[in-house]
């Protein structure tokens, strides 16, 4: 299948659909779960307040920088 979504482009697009709908879906169920237990642990904050911390951008260190390098995922980071 992915070999021909690369040559197809309707099946490309409809991939392409796809990943983003579950994407989105799984970022809310990510984002909920996230309050649920920041709620748990005493501290309060939005769905709104959670993106918005995502997207500030910040240098990483040199011990940010080795473990991206090197294929790693820092714990409490989200992936896009």
């Amino acid at each position: 299948m992915f070999s021909q979504i690369e040559t197809n482009g309707d099946l490309k697009k409809k991939y392409s659909e796809f990943i983003e709908k579950h994407c989105k879906e799984a970022e809310n169920i990510f984002c909920d779960k996230l309050i649920e237990f920041g709620r748990a642990s005493g501290f309060t904050f939005s769905k709104e307040d959670i993106l918005a911390a995502r997207s500030e951008s910040r240098e990483l260190s040199d011990d940010e920088l080795s473990l991206v390098a090197g294929g790693a995922n820092l714990p409490g980071t989200f992936l896009k």
